[in-house]
């Protein structure tokens, strides 16, 4: 019944008539596609880090609590349990009088050459979906390596003046960081799917992959 998707599912009829498709007579194609990031800042389950006055907390975070895959509604567990505990933590720090560290970064050259960040942002995210999607293996995510390493050179030379450069600048590093990661870890587990690894290693079944700035992925 037309009526009733429509009432139910608005956005994708809207998408479905964008494509020229009708779902009540013929079948929609579909794709997997990211939904959840289980890694991310290494933190407590009080959002707590060791970079003092930072707090991560949520999606940004990677408490351990979700394991190698996230099971539905996990999240809503960690907001409301790891979200209680870090407002508290928060109300508790909230009177800290001390100074913040401060932050000190270089403002790159002037370049003489622009990049264009939207033709370098959907080259990013289709590398990231070919060499780092549902199936990875050695080959393709060091090719995707090299690529990034080329990008990250290309667009750390640029000066940032729009959101869309600083987020394409984070876009690089979130992606080598995640390629580096499934890279030392040479087996297959949960999420991480490698074609080249196929199988579970109980060796490595407590072990978590963990990297700093300027320090290489690790398991510990």
């Amino acid at each position: 019944d037309q009526s009733e998707l429509r009432q139910k599912f608005p956005s994708f009829l809207a998408a479905c008539d964008d494509a020229d498709i009708d779902p009540a007579k013929s079948w929609v194609p579909i794709r997997p596609g990211p939904h959840y990031m289980i890694g991310g800042v290494q933190a407590g389950l009080d959002g707590s880090t060791d970079v003092e006055g930072l707090l991560a907390i949520g999606e940004v975070s990677s408490t351990g609590l979700h394991g190698a895959n996230r099971l539905a509604s996990n999240s809503l567990l960690e907001g409301l349990v790891c979200g209680e505990l870090a407002g508290r933590l928060a109300a508790e720090r909230g009177e800290f009088e001390g100074k913040a560290p401060r932050i000190i970064f270089e403002r790159p050259m002037r370049s003489t050459r622009r990049i264009d960040v939207p033709d370098m942002t959907a080259s990013v995210k289709g590398a990231m979906w070919r060499y780092m999607g549902v199936e990875r293996d050695e080959r393709g995510m060091l090719e995707f390596k090299r690529q990034l390493t080329g990008w990250s050179r290309m667009a750390a030379e640029q000066e940032r003046r729009f959101p869309s450069e600083w987020q394409l600048e984070n876009m690089l590093e979130v992606a080598l960081a995640m390629t580096e990661s499934a890279l030392v870890r040479v087996e297959s587990r949960g999420v991480h799917f490698r074609r080249d690894f196929p199988d579970h290693d109980e060796k490595l079944a407590q072990s978590h992959t963990v990297m700093g700035d300027g320090a290489a992925a690790r398991l510990v």
